[in-house]
């Protein structure tokens, strides 16, 4: 078996299915391949869509949402090719996409996982999201104090969101969205699986982390690629669930990668960065600080108490 692709799906059986197809329909036949999914318990209808429409596809079935990383551990364990690809369910593979990430592997015994070029549906690259630098304490308080909303064009966000590349050529990266993510099994046979102490944030930075550590090096292949919406599994989610989730999973990282210090002063600044973007949303609710405009009553009382559930998670 040449190559694994394992999805996690939670409620998107729409968009899953469009990624499906475009496995199975655009395959160019070179690649002998298998599809797990697993399904973090939708209820959207998408086990039973997979079931009539892709019965090809090996699907795992949990009884509650156990979480991104979890879940992708799963299917690894059941997968058995020599590659790994780790895709998410709001993606569509264009033509010949995995075959180049499998060949450029085949051709490149140093590189021990690469990832293809993002595009938004109209055609544009993910700048800014489809690669960065590894997470650093100067950009993370640099997120917590709105700093990086007030001056998104300072170095250090430009530098860390790589946004004065034109993504157009072959290099080493540091760390790629895991929206789709192939690596050799070896990598994972020598560094271990996703680590099951996030819930989702974070995994391939923590993932790409430890490659580094271990002294593999990760490339971006343009030629290979691949449309993405973004933010699918969360929609309809409470603000503060999803915050909570996000910034223990933030705290998680350092906490295992970073000394003692640098650890509490994360933690205490998003304290402070949640007492911060309270009060925007209380005294300055069109500030262009915030990703939304806070005008309506329930919406701010909806993100005052996500604010507030996070600081009570620290």
């Amino acid at each position: 078996m040449d190559l694994s692709i394992c999805i996690v799906n939670y409620n998107t059986k729409r968009l899953l299915r469009d990624c499906l197809v475009s496995l199975f329909n655009d395959n160019p036949g070179r690649i002998c391949f298998e599809v797990i999914v697993v399904d973090n318990s939708s209820s959207d209808g998408s086990v039973s869509m997979i079931q009539d429409a892709f019965p090809q596809v090996r699907l795992l079935i949990n009884k509650e949402n156990l979480g991104f990383a979890k879940a992708n551990n799963q299917a690894m364990k059941k997968s058995r090719g020599r590659y790994i690809l780790l895709l998410n369910s709001d993606t569509v593979v264009l033509p010949g996409a995995f075959e180049k990430m499998v060949g450029f592997l085949e051709s490149t015994p140093k590189a021990g996982a690469v990832a293809p070029k993002l595009l938004n549906l109209d055609g544009t690259t993910q700048v800014g999201f489809n690669v960065r630098r590894l997470l650093s304490p100067k950009v993370t308080i640099s997120h917590l104090l709105l700093l990086d909303k007030m001056f998104p064009q300072s170095k250090t966000i430009r530098d860390y969101r790589m946004l004065d590349w034109n993504h157009n050529d072959i290099r080493e990266i540091e760390q790629p969205a895991a929206s789709c993510f192939l690596v050799r099994r070896e990598v994972i046979d020598n560094i271990g699986m996703m680590d099951e102490g996030f819930f989702a944030w974070y995994t391939d930075v923590d993932l790409c982390l430890r490659m580094k550590q271990a002294g593999w090096k990760i490339f971006y292949l343009p030629e290979a690629q691949v449309y993405h919406h973004g933010g699918q599994s969360t929609i309809g989610w409470k603000q503060a669930d999803l915050l909570v989730k996000t910034y223990r999973d933030l705290l998680h990282y350092y906490q295992k990668h970073f000394e003692f210090p640098t650890y509490n002063t994360i933690k205490l600044l998003t304290i402070v960065g949640m007492l911060l973007r309270m009060a925007v949303v209380l005294f300055l609710p069109h500030s262009i600080h915030v990703k939304s405009n806070y005008l309506d009553l329930d919406r701010r009382k909806e993100a005052l108490s996500a604010y507030w559930a996070v600081i009570k998670a620290c």
